[in-house]
């Protein structure tokens, strides 16, 4: 480390200047990738996040009026209504029309609102799952069984994890007392909900059966599109990509700046410097190329004029003690004191 240190302050200072400018150029591109990537991230976790409060404020209300009622016309196909737990048939009205109305408990409203999400052009997509659950469809995947088991273990209630080109976001659905009518045990639960979906035998826990108030019995699972960095980059304004020239143009800038304003200077005053030291008497100092960077360069605050004009009164008091010891003749040009 020692050597390589070393190694770089005898390379030129306009190399050194090019290798800082190079690896400002890096750091600058690389903090650019980083925001658009934790940026990117955290945009579409608080867009999961909203999915998710739509949901669940959706099945709330739900819950607070024990479910919803579809009704359909008794001649239209019951398909139409999707799942359900009852239906109960209204008298023929006066003109004829008989309807039926078919309960919705508040899992399957979030149901039948989480399909029609699936099949909306959003990009978000939501649904609720369990892996203690009545109905197939609602099985949990990879994702959703590692999330329902972490929170159960460390208490936390929501997670998310970047999956390819998707965020899948989790959030805890925790049983509370409204559950427990028809998950509870079979036995309890409501006969439109018993002889739909059976317990399994023996009374053992599990087929949407046997929750408990507090327990984490599923979530709810959001799935958001991922942008890659270069795609979030590409959709900022051109304003961002204004201020971003902007940034690289001073840093080029100063890097010219640094050859131009010091570089250049001190390699000219470095081959002044030289050529005094490798004048043989007075008349050769006279006849050196004076470098002059500032009308005025003594009472200047610049560094690079102060060493100039302390090279120069360094050059006449050589000329002098030439002159004095007799080696030559002639005078050179020096600043005014």
């Amino acid at each position: 480390m020692v050597a390589m240190i070393h190694g770089l302050k005898r390379i030129s200072i306009a190399t050194q200047a090019g290798l800082l400018m190079v690896l400002m150029l890096i750091s600058t591109i690389g903090v650019l990738f980083f925001w658009a990537t934790e940026n990117s991230i955290t945009a579409e976790v608080r867009h999961a996040q909203t999915v998710a409060d739509m949901a669940d404020s959706f099945r709330t209300i739900a819950s607070e009026h024990g479910g919803f009622y579809v009704r359909r016309n008794s001649t239209e196909d019951v398909s139409k209504v999707g799942r359900y737990l009852a239906e109960y048939k209204s008298e023929p009205s006066s003109d004829g029309n008989q309807y039926v109305f078919h309960q919705k408990n508040p899992f399957l409203a979030v149901a039948d609102y989480s399909r029609a999400v699936q099949s909306s052009a959003s990009a978000a997509k939501f649904r609720i799952t369990s892996d203690n659950y009545m109905n197939p469809a609602n099985s949990p995947d990879s994702f959703d069984r590692e999330s329902i088991q972490m929170m159960r273990e460390s208490g936390a209630r929501q997670t998310w994890q970047v999956v390819g080109t998707q965020v899948r976001f989790a959030r805890a659905l925790v049983a509370d007392m409204s559950c427990m009518r028809c998950h509870s045990s079979p036995e309890s639960a409501p006969t439109s909900v018993s002889s739909k979906y059976r317990g399994l035998p023996g009374g053992a826990k599990g087929g949407g059966y046997g929750y408990k108030v507090g327990d984490v019995v599923g979530i709810t699972s959001v799935t958001v599109p991922h942008a890659t960095p270069l795609a979030m980059l590409a959709s900022q304004s051109v304003w961002f990509w204004v201020s971003a020239a902007v940034v690289l143009g001073l840093m080029v800038l100063s890097y010219w700046l640094a050859l131009v304003g010091v570089v250049a200077p001190l390699r000219k005053l470095s081959e002044f410097t030289h050529a005094i030291s490798s004048a043989s008497d007075a008349k050769e100092l006279a006849g050196l190329k004076v470098p002059r960077f500032d009308k005025d360069e003594r009472t200047s605050q610049n560094e690079i004029h102060l060493e100039s004009f302390a090279l120069k009164t360094l050059h006449q008091a050589m000329w002098s003690a030439m002159i004095h010891i007799g080696q030559g003749s002639g005078k050179p040009t020096v600043p005014k004191k």
